[in-house]
């Protein structure tokens, strides 16, 4: 079930009580350095609090593998790329994609999710017209805690 709170996703309470944060991110990252490009916002708050996410996430990028979104299980995190690289808009089609992914790693686990509304902030995407309905159409009709955070004053 989507529910939309006023919040903010590095606010202690939504871990102490279990949920994994979902970050937006990108897909771009240095191969020579082995760094994740980060961005601006949330992504760049979340490398900036977790001080080797640059380095694990741009190892995890020059990997192969399934989905698009990288688990972090030790610091309940999800990186969900919305976008190719930091100086791009956000993409509709890549957040589908990333919802339809976020689906599978929450049916049929207890996992709870608190994410800030991916796409619309420097992602530039209207949250209401189309971010929302994706998400809801992919993640609405599950029992598990998915909040997506308005800023405060939003």
């Amino acid at each position: 079930m989507l529910v939309e709170l006023e919040g903010n996703l590095w606010d202690r309470r939504w871990y102490e009580d279990g949920y994994w944060r979902v970050v937006p991110t990108n897909l771009a990252g240095n191969p020579a350095s082995g760094l994740a490009s980060m961005g601006a916002g949330v992504a760049l708050q979340a490398a900036t609090r977790f001080s080797s996410l640059r380095r694990d996430y741009g190892k995890w990028l020059q990997e192969e593998h399934a989905g698009i979104i990288a688990s972090y299980p030790d610091r309940r995190l999800l990186l969900f790329p919305t976008k190719g690289n930091p100086r791009e808009i956000s993409n509709i089609l890549l957040i589908k994609e990333g919802a339809i992914e976020l689906r599978e790693f929450l049916v049929g686990s207890m996992m709870q999710v608190v994410m800030p509304q991916i796409g619309a902030g420097l992602g530039t995407l209207d949250w209401e017209q189309e971010v929302k309905p994706v998400l809801v159409e992919y993640l609405g009709d599950i029992k598990n805690n998915v909040i997506a955070l308005r800023r405060k004053g939003v």
